[in-house]
């Protein structure tokens, strides 16, 4: 990215994200209110989930404006990127889908695996981290 703003005449610089920093600190206070309760890895996922959407629609936004301006290193670099975000969001819909969703209903250990993938998808068919069963209210409240 340096090097692509370089080429087109504007200085990098780096920049704290106050959104991203904001996430972080949810990430730690759900940790913390949620220390030895099933749900503590749903509510961790869920976390992680948000700061990857976050950045997946930075990186989109930044591609764009790259591809408007012409600058195709540009925009093929944070494509390279958003790729990988979109991965990582998968990544962690998948642990959320077949493991952590399972873990805070009380269906499996924190040890154990949970299944082959279809028992977990009857149980919680939407997709990323969601509210299931008698945790919903545990989790929502968490969200807030």
């Amino acid at each position: 990215m340096k090097r692509s703003k370089t080429k087109n005449s504007l200085a990098p610089r780096a920049k704290k994200c106050q959104a991203t920093s904001g996430l972080l600190k949810e990430g730690d206070e759900v940790a913390s209110d949620n220390k030895g309760w099933k749900v503590l890895n749903a509510g961790l996922v869920s976390v992680a989930q948000k700061i990857e959407h976050y950045e997946i629609a930075t990186y989109g936004c930044l591609r764009g404006w790259a591809r408007l301006l012409g600058n195709k290193e540009g925009a093929g670099l944070l494509q390279g990127i958003l790729v990988e975000e979109k991965a990582a969001n998968h990544a962690l819909s998948e642990l959320a889908r077949f493991r952590s969703n399972n873990e805070a209903r009380g269906e499996c250990s924190t040890t154990d695996f949970c299944g082959d993938g279809k028992d977990a998808k009857s149980l919680n068919g939407r997709r990323g981290v969601r509210p299931v069963g008698a945790v919903s209210s545990r989790l929502v409240s968490m969200a807030r």
